[in-house]
């Protein structure tokens, strides 16, 4: 979703659903039910479906075409804990009621810097948790400060949230039981991830 000139979420929605754009004069509509003529004509966006779990990433890295730099845009935004997205999708969609659950925070700058992130208690306890600072926190009033860069909504229909509730746990290599052939195989796994694909391993870690 773009920050830039936007104040809000449902700012942001709006612009990338409800407008509406004209194709009109050079810009006409090839019609494939009128013979393939040229016609006047309006295209916007609707949503024909919801997932339980909606992911909202805020595109607040941008490029700088003047100056050839990339950018953070540092400008507020602001977000519901609950948003009703039936005026951005068709008929069909029922459920369309979302909870604030969880928001990813970066701090630094667009070459650098942490993530964190604030997560509501999925038990309705009704608090918020987030993580200790790091030990070693970047410096500086442009570099430090912490702007939310992703939000995760999830359905209020329980029937949804029911099937998506089970939790499968998972064994890592390191659990695992294994014979002497196989801790070797595992030993070079763990060094091909930890030193090959650091960023492979930054990826697994932010999707919990």
């Amino acid at each position: 979703l773009v920050v830039q000139d936007s104040p809000n979420l449902q700012n942001s929605l709006a612009n990338m659903f409800t407008i509406h754009e004209h194709l009109i004069g050079d810009n006409q509509y090839r019609c494939s039910s009128c013979a393939n003529t040229l016609c006047d004509a309006e295209k916007w966006a609707k949503i024909s479906k919801l997932p339980p779990i909606l992911t909202l990433p805020l595109q607040r890295f941008v490029y700088d075409i003047k100056t050839g730099n990339r950018l953070k845009k540092t400008t507020r935004y602001e977000f519901p804990f609950d948003i009703d997205l039936k005026e951005f999708c068709d008929d069909s969609v029922i459920a369309t009621v979302y909870e604030l659950f969880a928001v990813v925070i970066h701090k630094g700058t667009c070459y650098s810097g942490h993530y964190y992130g604030y997560i509501k208690d999925v038990d309705q306890i009704g608090t918020w948790t987030r993580p200790p600072p790091p030990a070693s926190p970047a410096v500086g009033c442009h570099t430090s400060i912490p702007l939310e860069n992703m939000l995760y909504f999830r359905s209020q229909n329980h029937q949804i949230n029911r099937k998506h509730r089970t939790l499968v746990p998972v064994r890592t290599p390191v659990q695992m039981n294994l014979s002497n052939r196989r801790k070797k195989r595992r030993k070079k796994l763990i060094y091909f991830a930890r030193y090959c694909c650091p960023m492979m391993i930054g990826s697994q870690l932010m999707i919990f």
